[in-house]
């Protein structure tokens, strides 16, 4: 199958460089901003909308008139002006479904922070002798060195700029062909929990990992002593947000390499189809630390790469309904409540006792197996099953 793939890489450019990234990424806000401002007034006084296309139109005009906007690649001031309609189209998307909608709000220079080009040509992206060089007409020219070999300049489709606390980044999208994986034959239900991340049907489990936040609570402490407005605080602001970026970078780097595993090893994989928004919602002091487990756990985020990767690699994600994973009995089928600190499931009718994450686990293939239209014969009693780290698994 082919599908669009992005490389996100450190970019590395003079002094100067950085500085005329920074003076492009303002005129691109201004463009942004302007173009929203024109919607919401077309609409509120003309009851009118202004599409992409008409947007798009002006830009040449305000090229003729503006040498600083002449100076730039058309290209990247369209990216601009593409990102203004995908916040509408959010927004009529979601008022749509009922939620929240969210109008498009404007973005302060503070906060602006890519730079994209709409439609990126294979020119733009050439091998050097010490990686790639990324040229775009208004930008300094500026190398990357990724550690992989970037596919050939033919599939380029988009090509963006990133500005974060710890520096820039070039984002490279590609249109890639995938070839399925071969069938392993191996299928798994998965547990999504708080105390252990996943719990795998078949005897898996990967622990769940407490961020060290004391680094970041030092920083913070730091932060709050110093003077607003000085340029100290700058200084320690920039230094907090570069360690929650580490953070954050780390603990997404490691969901990759799970993910990716569980895609090689499994052709069938169930996940329950939760709704963590409305169970994280607030609950007062007494559910705060619970609420703030769940986002450590990062289901989302291992939900999301679980579908693209399954996508790429031919494989099978299931996201089976929740409700009453824990409390079915795996191997009868029978029903028992319990409360959530009882950790081990014991069923009377068949006699079945198992780690209460694991019996879950296997509820969830055999939802997953049904909703695939294969069959699932309920296994009988099966005791002293007990979760073994994922190390231990995959060696």
């Amino acid at each position: 199958m082919k599908a669009h793939r992005t490389y996100q890489e450190r970019l590395y450019c003079r002094r100067s460089g950085y500085a005329r990234l920074d003076v492009a990424l303002v005129h691109m806000n201004r463009l942004y901003n302007a173009a929203l401002q024109e919607r919401r007034d077309a609409y509120k006084m003309r009851r009118e909308s202004v599409s992409h296309y008409d947007q798009c139109k002006q830009v040449t005009g305000l090229r003729a008139d503006d040498p600083a906007y002449a100076s730039y690649s058309l290209q990247l001031e369209r990216g601009a002006l593409m990102a203004v309609s995908e916040a509408f189209e959010g927004f009529v998307s979601r008022a749509r479904r009922g939620e929240k909608p969210g109008y498009p709000r404007f973005r302060p220079a503070s906060r602006a922070r890519t730079l994209r080009v709409a439609e990126a040509s294979a020119a733009m992206v050439k091998r050097s002798a010490s990686g790639y060089r990324v040229a775009v007409k208004g930008l300094p020219p500026v190398r990357l060195r990724p550690s992989r070999e970037l596919p050939p300049p033919g599939g380029l489709k988009m090509v963006g700029f990133t500005k974060t606390a710890r520096g820039w980044y070039a984002n490279l999208t590609y249109a890639e062909e995938f070839a399925p994986l071969p069938d392993t034959g191996e299928r798994v239900g998965m547990d999504w929990g708080v105390s252990a991340r996943l719990t795998l049907s078949d005897g898996g489990i990967e622990p769940a990992v407490k961020p060290d936040y004391r680094r970041a609570k030092r920083l913070q402490r730091m932060l709050a002593r110093v003077e607003r407005g000085s340029g100290g605080r700058a200084r320690k602001r920039l230094a907090y947000a570069r360690e929650r970026e580490r953070m954050a970078v780390s603990e997404r780097n490691r969901t990759h390499r799970l993910t990716t595993w569980l895609v090689r090893r499994y052709d069938l994989m169930g996940l329950e189809a939760l709704a963590v928004r409305n169970m994280s919602a607030s609950g007062g002091s007494r559910k705060r630390g619970l609420n703030r487990g769940m986002m450590e756990t990062r289901y989302g985020q291992m939900r999301r790469q679980l579908g693209y990767k399954a996508e790429w690699a031919g494989r099978i994600l299931s996201l089976v309904e929740p409700r009453y994973i824990s409390q079915d009995c795996s191997g009868c089928g029978a029903r028992r409540k319990m409360e959530l600190s009882q950790r081990l499931y014991e069923c009377a009718g068949c006699g079945m006792e198992m780690d209460r994450d694991m019996n879950a686990a296997k509820n969830v293939l055999c939802r997953a197996m049904v909703l695939q239209g294969r069959d699932c014969s309920l296994g009988g009693p099966q005791n002293g099953t007990e979760p073994t780290p994922l190390g231990a698994v995959a060696a």
